[in-house]
């Protein structure tokens, strides 16, 4: 494994619902550290905004050198994201507030 890793997906479907998965994994003297966070909820599009608002959320920690700080699916903060958004092809751009753009591809089912 790399120093670390990410991987982020969004799942949008036909109903307005979407589902989204990000996980972080670095290496550590112990062993790989990894950070799930997913949410799911509603996502609507205004404009060149997508906002994407939460129904739930949660965060998952696993540290092999602290594993008594290890936890599953605590709930997280059902906190409303707005993204600018741009579709390029199979490419989905979406810049955030702070002006951070991050792309993701389009993979079939």
């Amino acid at each position: 494994m790399k120093d670390s890793d990410a991987s982020l997906t969004y799942r949008f479907r036909a109903d307005g619902d979407y589902t989204f998965v990000g996980v972080l994994a670095y290496d550590s003297p112990d062993g790989i550290v990894q950070v799930t966070r997913t949410s799911e909820g509603a996502a609507r599009v205004e404009g060149a905004r997508l906002v994407l608002k939460p129904t739930r959320a949660a965060t998952s920690r696993r540290d092999p050198s602290d594993p008594q700080g290890d936890y599953v699916a605590r709930p997280a903060p059902l906190t409303t994201e707005r993204h600018t958004w741009e579709v390029t092809g199979d490419v989905l751009a979406l810049t955030d507030k702070e002006g951070l753009k991050v792309t993701y591809e389009r993979r079939s089912p």
